[in-house]
């Protein structure tokens, strides 16, 4: 009978890992240890978090050449 009890009032155990802080898919990639001490310092003073900051930095610039490269597909 103790054990019923037991089972009936315990507690789902926790999730691995991290929990996500926002709904983007992120993902590992290597970039230069001295470009990541420098974002990490201005996300630390503007308050994000530095995958944002990288991401957000990023995109702009890949967005244009992923068009740019668009464009010359369909060029040939």
């Amino acid at each position: 009978m103790q054990t019923t009890l037991e089972r009936d009032t315990m507690v789902k155990a926790k999730p691995k890992g991290r929990p996500k802080r926002s709904e983007r898919d992120d993902v590992t990639v290597k970039i230069d240890r001295a470009l990541v001490g420098k974002a990490k310092l201005i996300a630390t003073h503007q308050g994000v978090p530095v995958a944002e900051l990288l991401s957000d930095l990023v995109k702009g610039p890949l967005d244009k050449t992923y068009a740019m490269m668009l464009r010359e597909l369909e060029a040939k």
